[in-house]
């Protein structure tokens, strides 16, 4: 865990949920605690508060004193890291005391040493120096390499302290070694901070550098956030003392802007990057720059000063309470006592567990069992002629706040947003969170309907506002759903399936506005999800076919090739149109099974059809899901291989806005593909905002014109549309072939526009004016003979659907 939290951590949260589906409520107990360790070890506070309370709450109600302790253990750290020490310190005597009755010497040596780090971010230092020191003497006779090397960079840091720079450094550099040699990752990155400023202070400024530079590289690694700052404090310092005032000054603000908002730990680092920093300004010569950060420290020290006199107050009362636990522990109160604390804890967990079973632990807000207990009641207890409303609201696409700015980000946005739903509520109003990004408003005392639109057209601009978070503005819009009951559900569960089933809906639109719900909404969705399932059933079991529309050479009208085309005929509905199913394909993920079908029987059909030696191509939509897979290209080559097709036989035709999500990773598939001879056309051309800059920049082989472009060559020729039209073709046809492009044109649907797009120097074309999408067997009369000349196309030999 101290070499890879993050691994560690997402292989822990899996085994959560494995334990969580059997029920096994004491190995829950267990794997959150760990997991509360694991996040805190990350600097994700939060959410080592939560995992370990979870924890703590189960380890009482299965009398698991050893997961207890650990807990009130972890829990007193993160208090610690919000600078809340008295409540710090009732959380180390309570795991203390559960250490000493169960004899874990291990357990309570890691007590002792949070207790001393405790006294030690109290300025006691002397305290804490003398309980590193027994303690060092302990965990080395225990062989536990972790707490050896955490206690170590400890006693440094007391050393340091008291102005002894020599042991300090002999014990810092015994941490790195010990680091080192056991891959403790995130105890080398302390040790090499200390080194890197014990041998700043001595002069040493080569062999600070060689410590300090990789340091800051993996506290980068590992999101150390307080090792980094300090790293970068020094590095910055360093870079100073080499007269390297700009790098020093890139150092050091990047160190002041990372131990921003963290009151409780960075007076002292902030103080010391506005100290350096004015160095070197002044060192700059910008007096007025320099003049300012030195009146910013001045500020931060006497604030520090104001706070260091009430933490001593806090020191001298912890250090009582601490030395009055150890006593009780060594001689036994009597049972009377024993007995009134425990009826105290147990009135204090009762509490607790009550409080955790109805509310949402990170916004406070109602949770989700006793939000639906509170709707049932309500809807029991209401009126005949008593409305109640229902808003159910979704941020949308939250998860991008989370991969952008991190979850710690993302958890504050989730607490504003309570916060101005509570503060936007009326004070009748219930508010709750019913999962991650989800909230509910039950909303009484309505006049009518235009009353609950109302108050949620309030909510949604309340909720719209920019989200300041950290150095972060962030813009977040929101879904909101609203169902009356008892017109849209007389009971609880109904009224939430139905809000569930209407936002599915909204959540297809463009979000950021309120959708009420109708009953028709329950039946279209029900028809979709229908649809769904007898699709999915469809690629499974072979339900679909292929469609093939011919495309042709210009100007001599010769057959090139074909586009397959996926059909679905539905036994219950019919033939379904591609653009009713295909949306839902994509959605659900179906598309990406049904994208490699579609590629496997157009290459098969090729294959059987002799394309080699007719030297025609089968070209094949891709998605953008299928085109995501990692093994995409090796699924492509597998298709090609089962059937014997060479790769030059198949056109992979590739949209705009699948190409600009991920531009890198199309580069690689396109180069892998292009080397196994598979052709690419980027298909829609036009449609897209960046297409000159796509054929510039990736390695395709054609272009297809979108048809949107051909039908303006449908009107009279002197029309605005058709002029703008030739212009268009002109420019493309003229840019592909400089580019050494083929363009085809789609849509073709009369005579003058294929005649058009032929004096326009298109190389090829499609349409229904040449041959509609039929059936292979269908398709087969424009095949040419094999050997011989190439059967002309049906401008001169009508095939099907022809004209």
């Amino acid at each position: 865990m101290y070499s890879a939290p993050g691994p560690v951590r997402l292989q822990l949260e899996t085994l959560l949920r494995e334990t969580q589906a059997r029920g096994d409520s004491q190995q829950e107990a267990a794997v959150q605690c760990v997991l509360g360790a694991c996040a805190f070890s990350q600097g994700d506070y939060p959410a080592a508060g939560r995992y370990t309370a979870q924890a703590l709450a189960l380890a009482r109600e299965h009398h698991l004193l050893g997961v207890a302790s650990r807990c009130l253990n972890t829990l007193g750290l993160v208090a610690r890291s919000a600078g809340q020490t008295a409540q710090a310190m009732d959380h180390y005597l309570g795991s203390l005391r559960l250490a000493q009755e169960l004899h874990d010497e291990l357990a309570r040596c890691r007590v002792l040493g949070n207790i001393a780090a405790l006294h030690m971010y109290l300025g006691n230092a002397e305290q804490a120096y003398a309980i590193h020191s027994e303690l060092l003497l302990q965990v080395r006779r225990l062989g536990h390499l972790a707490f050896t090397a955490n206690t170590l960079i400890w006693l440094a840091r007391e050393r340091e302290v008291y102005q002894d720079p020599q042991r300090a450094l002999a014990y810092a550099r015994e941490a790195l070694e010990l680091s080192l040699k056991c891959e403790l990752k995130k105890f080398e990155c302390q040790a090499r901070m200390l080194v890197g400023q014990l041998l700043l202070k001595q002069g040493e400024l080569a062999q600070a550098g060689e410590v300090l530079r990789p340091g800051v590289e993996l506290a980068r690694q590992l999101n150390h956030r307080d090792a980094l700052t300090e790293l970068l404090l020094s590095l910055g310092q360093l870079q100073l003392a080499q007269g390297d005032t700009d790098e020093a000054g890139v150092t050091l603000q990047e160190a002041l802007h990372n131990c921003a908002g963290e009151p409780a730990f960075s007076f002292h680092e902030r103080i010391r990057a506005l100290a350096t920093l004015s160095q070197v300004a002044e060192q700059q010569g910008n007096l007025e720059q320099a003049l300012k950060r030195l009146r910013e420290q001045r500020a931060l020290e006497l604030e520090l000063h104001s706070r260091d006199m009430q933490l001593r107050t806090e020191a001298l009362s912890l250090q009582v309470r601490l030395e009055e636990v150890q006593h009780r522990a060594e001689k036994e109160q009597q049972r009377s006592m024993e007995l009134a604390e425990a009826n105290l804890a147990l009135r204090q967990t009762e509490a607790e567990w009550r409080y955790r079973a109805t509310h949402d632990l990170l916004t406070g807000l109602m949770n989700r069992s006793w939000l639906h207990e509170r709707l049932a009641q309500l809807l029991t207890s209401r009126r005949d002629d008593e409305q109640l409303g229902l808003i159910l609201i979704n941020l949308d696409d939250f998860r991008m706040v989370n991969d952008r700015y991190g979850h710690f980000s993302g958890d504050q946005v989730l607490m504003v947003a309570a916060q101005r739903l509570l503060m936007s509520a009326s004070d009748h109003d219930l508010v709750g969170r019913v999962s991650g990004d989800e909230f509910v408003v039950l909303a009484r005392h309505l006049s009518g309907a235009a009353d609950l639109e109302a108050r949620a057209s309030q909510l949604l601009q309340v909720l719209r506002a920019p989200y300041v978070v950290g150095p972060y503005q962030i813009e977040q819009g929101a879904s909101l759903v609203t169902l009356l009951a008892p017109w849209d559900g007389e009971q609880a569960g109904q009224l939430m399936q139905n809000a569930n089933l209407a936002m599915t809906q909204v959540k297809r639109g463009p979000g950021n506005r309120v959708l009420r719900y109708t009953p028709a909404l329950s039946t279209a969705e029900a028809e979709r999800r229908r649809l769904e399932r007898e699709l999915r059933e469809a690629v499974e079991g072979s339900g679909l076919s292929l469609h093939y529309q011919p495309q042709f050479q210009l100007p001599s009208r010769q057959l090139t090739g074909y586009e397959a085309l996926v059909r679905w005929n539905n036994p219950r509905l019919g033939p379904v149109s591609p653009a009713s199913f295909i949306p839902i394909a994509e959605e659900t993920g179906v598309i990406v099974e049904l994208g490699y079908w579609v590629l496997r029987e157009a290459c098969r059909q090729a294959a059987a059809w002799k394309f080699a030696g007719r030297c025609l191509s089968m070209a094949v939509n891709v998605s953008v899901r299928q085109f995501e897979q990692p093994d995409f290209v090796e699924r492509v080559v597998q298709a090609l291989h089962g059937v014997g097709l060479p790769g030059s036989q198949l056109v992979l035709e590739l949209t705009e806005s699948l190409v600009l999500h991920d531009k890198d990773l199309a580069n690689r598939h396109i180069m892998a593909l292009r080397a196994h001879g598979i052709r690419i056309a980027i298909d829609d051309f036009g449609t897209g905002y960046s297409s000159l800059s796509l054929l510039r920049q990736l390695p395709f082989e054609q272009l297809k014109i979108d048809r949107s472009f051909i039908q303006d060559f449908a009107g009279e020729t002197q029309a605005i549309s058709f002029q703008e039209a030739r212009v268009v073709m002109e420019g493309v046809t003229a840019i592909a072939r400089g580019l050494g492009l083929h363009v085809t044109a789609e849509g073709v649907e009369t005579e003058e526009q294929l005649q058009l797009l032929s004096d326009l120097g298109c190389d090829k074309v499609q349409g229904f004016l040449l041959g509609r999408p039929v059936p292979a067997a269908e398709a087969e009369v424009w095949l040419p003979e094999i050997g011989g000349p190439e059967a002309q196309g049906p401008g001169a030999s009508a095939g099907p659907d022809a004209g």
